[in-house]
C-alpha cells in the first residue's frame, strides 16, 4: 500500500488558522487523517488527486474534517467520472472546491448532474476559466451558479446557430415572399 503523506503545511490548513492552530486540533487532524488513511489512498487512486488538492479542499475544515473526507469518499465515483469526462482535471476540481470542507457532496453533486452544461460551456470558454468563476462560490451554492453561467452565455451562442421550429418548411419551399417574387405563391 502506498503511503500519501499531509505535511505539516497541508495539516496546517486543513485547521484553517495557519500558525495560530492549537496542538489538540492539529492532534485530532492527524488522528482523522491516520483513521481515513486507506479511504484517502482509494480516493488519490481513482482521482489522481494529490494531498495538496485535497488540503484545498479540506481547507478550514477543522473539527469537521472526517464529515469533508466522508463526502469524499461517499462522492469518489463521480469525481473520478467528471475527471474521465476530460473537462476537468484534479487541479480544477481543488479550486473550484477550496474550503468546502464538509460541503464537498453538494458541490461535486452539482458538477455531476450538470455536466452536460458544463461540457456545452467548454465548448465557449476554457475549463480552467470555468473552473476560476466556481472558485470563490461555495459549494452549496455550485449548482445555481452553473445554471446562471449556463444561462447567461450559452443563449448568447445558440441564439446566433439555431434555426426556429418550423423553419424547415421554408428552408425547403422558399420563404412566402421568395414565392411571391418566383410567382408561385
Amino acid at each position: 500500500m502506498t503511503i500519501h503523506v499531509f505535511d505539516s503545511k497541508s495539516i496546517s490548513s486543513i485547521g484553517g488558522r495557519g500558525k495560530r492552530n492549537s496542538p489538540a486540533l492539529l492532534e485530532y487532524i492527524a488522528s482523522e487523517l491516520d483513521a481515513y488513511a486507506e479511504d484517502i489512498g482509494a480516493i488519490i487512486t481513482a482521482t489522481g488527486f494529490t494531498t495538496k488538492n485535497l488540503s484545498s479542499m479540506l481547507h478550514g475544515a477543522g473539527k469537521e474534517l472526517g464529515a469533508g473526507i466522508q463526502a469524499l469518499v461517499t462522492h469518489k465515483d463521480k469525481l473520478q467520472s467528471i475527471i474521465a469526462e476530460g473537462i476537468f482535471d484534479a487541479k480544477n476540481l481543488s479550486s473550484m472546491f477550496a474550503s468546502s470542507s464538509k460541503d464537498l457532496g453538494a458541490g461535486v453533486q452539482a458538477i455531476a448532474s450538470r455536466m452536460q452544461k458544463l461540457k456545452a460551456l467548454a465548448r465557449i470558454i476554457p475549463p480552467s476559466t470555468i473552473a476560476t468563476r466556481l472558485h470563490a462560490i461555495p459549494a452549496k451554492k455550485m449548482a445555481a451558479a452553473i445554471d446562471v453561467m449556463y444561462n447567461k452565455l450559452i443563449p448568447e451562442i445558440s441564439g446566433i446557430t439555431e434555426i426556429p421550429p418550423g423553419s424547415g418548411v421554408v428552408i425547403a419551399e422558399g420563404s412566402p415572399a421568395t414565392k411571391r417574387a418566383k410567382g408561385k405563391g
